[in-house]
């Protein structure tokens, strides 16, 4: 149902005459398609841009841009997390940034090849599977976000949610010959079907460590790239027992995984998957994207993924 919607919360600033929320296009079914959000602009008797604005208190986990939805901002909350795509410019938000309601995300926008005209495109996530939800009850004010926010400790500071451990980068430097890179430790173990490589002395980040095989993030010219090599890089073995492995579990449906951040952004070149609820271990983090390494069937595989995972950063 498109039209006003009545709210208690508003993921738009709504000043002046600018009081009311617009549904432009509804969640669910649309043509051949389904919309896992509702389209929002402000209303005064005419459909009007304004601001994006914080809905419910929460922390910023993602914010990217994307060929098809423009600028997009992710907060996770308690029981869900709330997504805002189309924003006219990146936000200012940090990754990790605690926000609280009424924080600006950004103006509203026409990023990205699937907008055509000014418009929030708001979507509210399960955070144990990711399944979409229809928004509009958490607008109305009918779902709430799970239990009410302790009270402040620490002097008033705000109680931070449980965290991942952070993760450790160590510089990897490759030596005077061409190392290629591989999506598993048995391609790499086995020298065959390479993914890149890295040029002489060529620098990196070296993230994690699986069957002798290091496990290298390096710029491949476009983006970041992943992927296992032999040559340790001149990092010392004692070393790589700091590196730090978060658990992983993915959600209700299958997660594509990626050799490149740029890839997982386009969601294309898939390399692999993980199956619906598969636990993993989650390595790093680069442009929001966690890199994970998981049993294939065969032998350790890694790369880039889109869901968090349950991941709290």
């Amino acid at each position: 149902m498109t039209g006003l919607i009545e709210h208690t919360i508003s993921p738009l600033r709504l000043t002046g005459n600018i009081n009311r929320l617009y549904v432009t296009s509804d969640f669910g079914s649309r043509g051949a398609g389904y919309h896992h959000g509702i389209d929002l602009v402000g209303y005064d008797g005419t459909l009007r841009k304004t601001d994006v604005i914080v809905p419910i208190a929460g922390v910023v986990t993602r914010n990217y841009w994307s060929e098809t939805v423009g600028w997009v901002v992710h907060i996770k909350h308690q029981t869900i997390i709330t997504r805002y795509y189309h924003l006219e410019k990146q936000s200012a938000l940090q990754i990790g940034q605690s926000v609280a309601v009424g924080d600006l995300i950004g103006p509203m926008g026409s990023t990205g090849s699937t907008s055509n005209g000014n418009h929030l495109h708001f979507e509210v996530r399960d955070l144990t599977d990711s399944e979409a939800q229809d928004p509009k009850p958490w607008i109305r004010g009918e779902k709430t976000d799970g239990k009410a926010p302790e009270q402040p400790e620490n002097g008033g500071q705000e109680t931070q949610p449980e965290k991942a451990t952070p993760y450790l980068r160590l510089p990897y430097r490759n030596g005077s010959t061409r190392e290629y890179v591989y999506s598993t430790t048995k391609e790499a173990l086995a020298g065959d079907n390479s993914i890149g490589y890295l040029d002489p002395h060529q620098s990196g980040n070296y993230i994690a460590r699986y069957d002798a095989c290091p496990v290298v993030v390096y710029h491949n010219g476009i983006s970041n790239k992943v992927g296992f090599v032999k040559y340790e890089g001149g990092v010392p073995i004692k070393d790589t027992a700091k590196l730090v492995r978060n658990t992983y579990q993915n959600g209700s449906t299958r997660e594509n995984v990626y050799a490149t951040t740029k890839d997982a952004q386009e969601q294309k070149n898939a390399i692999g998957y993980l199956d619906p609820w598969q636990k993993c271990d989650c390595v790093g983090r680069f442009e929001a994207y966690p890199v994970v390494v998981y049993f294939n069937g065969t032998s350790n595989k890694t790369g880039f993924v889109r869901y968090e995972g349950g991941l709290v950063y």
